[in-house]
C-alpha cells in the first residue's frame, strides 16, 4: 500500500515458507474486498474458507488471511484445485480433450527458454509503444506548427498580390497575375511591374535581354 495505491501480493508457498515469513506476510499485508470479473480468475481451489458475516473491519479481513495461510500450510504451499470429475462430476469427453490440450500447451510454454523473458519483453514492447505514440504526437505537433507558419505566410503573400493587382478581393487571379505566371526568368513580380508601368517600352530587344 504505497501512495494510496494498492499493489496485489501473491499468496503462495513463499508466504508459508517459515513461521517468520508467515508472520512478516501477515504484518505487511493489507486485506481488501475487491470485485473481479469471472474471466480474471486463473483457477479455483476445492478448499472452501468460511468468511465472516461482515468483512468491513480490518480484523475480520485479517482472519480470512490467516485462514488462507492455514490452508497453504496444510497443503505444502499449494492449495488443491477444483477437479472437474471428482468435485463437479463433469463427464463430457470434449471437456477433457480440451483440458489435455491446454495442459500440453502450458507444458510447452513452461519449457520454452523464452518464456522467462516474456515479462521483460512485454515491458520493452510497452516502452517502445509509448515512445512510438510520443513520436507520432510530436510529429503531429510539428506538422500543425508548420501549417500554422505556412498559413500566416500564405496570408501575407495573398495580401501583397492583392495590393499589386495580381488578384482581386476574392483572390481570383487577374490579367496582371496571369502574365506574372508566364514569366520564367528573374523576379516575376518585378518584371511584371516593369511591363505594366511601360518601363520597357523604350528599350530595344537587346537592352531588354541584357536587363
Amino acid at each position: 500500500h504505497a501512495a494510496g495505491t494498492l499493489r496485489p501480493r501473491p499468496l503462495g508457498p513463499a508466504a508459508v515458507a517459515s513461521e517468520a515469513a508467515e508472520a512478516a506476510f501477515i504484518e505487511s499485508a493489507e486485506m481488501q474486498v475487491v470485485r473481479v470479473r469471472l474471466d480474471e480468475l486463473d483457477s479455483v481451489s476445492s478448499v472452501r474458507v468460511l468468511l465472516p458475516r461482515d468483512v468491513r473491519s480490518a480484523d475480520e479481513r485479517h482472519r480470512v488471511l490467516k485462514s488462507a495461510l492455514e490452508v497453504l500450510r496444510r497443503f505444502d504451499g499449494h492449495a488443491p484445485l477444483l477437479d472437474a470429475k471428482d468435485d463437479l462430476g463433469v463427464t463430457d469427453p470434449t471437456y477433457y480433450k480440451a483440458q489435455r490440450k491446454a495442459e500440453a500447451l502450458d507444458s510447452r510454454i513452461a519449457s520454452d527458454r523464452y518464456a522467462v523473458l516474456t515479462a521483460e519483453h512485454m515491458a520493452a514492447h510497452s516502452a517502445q509503444a509509448a515512445l512510438a505514440s510520443q513520436l507520432e504526437e510530436t510529429r503531429a505537433t510539428l506538422k500543425a506548427s508548420r501549417e500554422s507558419v505556412m498559413g500566416e505566410e500564405l496570408k501575407c503573400m495573398r495580401r501583397v498580390l492583392r495590393r499589386l493587382g495580381h488578384t482581386n478581393s476574392d483572390n481570383v487571379i487577374e490579367l496582371k497575375g496571369r502574365i506574372a505566371c508566364e514569366v520564367s526568368t528573374a523576379d516575376e513580380l518585378l518584371i511584371t511591374e516593369l511591363i505594366f508601368t511601360g518601363s520597357l517600352a523604350e528599350l530595344s530587344a537587346e537592352q531588354v535581354v541584357s536587363l
